[in-house]
């Protein structure tokens, strides 16, 4: 008679695990995290128009996120993430001086996207 009485706890108790797993699995999905050399651009929010001092601005719909983590609503937002480390680009260069001699200049540019989110913005394109 006592086993008849726990079979249906043990059912709640193995759903209810079952639950906090499947939770814990979504929640895992949904949670983007970057780390300090990253950032993550999130698409897919209306842009917003605003009157500041009588001027009409509009901000994209795009939220930066840098350092820290963010809720992404699937469907609805995409989650990019951009390197914000420093680049090397290699530049090979050929040119001729008015008496008629040719140069060959092999130079190295190092660029790195910066902080500010309009930066980030702007690497995203």
């Amino acid at each position: 008679m006592f086993d008849f009485a726990l079979t249906p706890v043990i059912g709640i108790i193995a759903l209810v695990i079952i639950a906090v797993i499947i939770l814990w699995i979504w929640a895992k999905v949904l949670y983007r995290n970057v780390s300090p050399d990253e950032a993550i651009v999130v698409t897919g929010k209306r842009s917003k128009r605003k009157v500041v001092d009588g001027i009409d601005t509009e901000e994209s719909g795009q939220r930066v996120v840098h350092g820290q983590g963010v809720w992404i609503m699937p469907f609805f937002q995409k989650a990019h993430k951009i390197s914000l480390r420093s680049r090397a680009i290699e530049i090979r260069a050929e040119a001729q001086t008015n008496n008629g001699i040719t140069v060959h200049v092999d130079a190295v540019a190092i660029v790195k996207v910066g902080d500010s989110a309009s930066a980030i913005r702007a690497a995203a394109q």
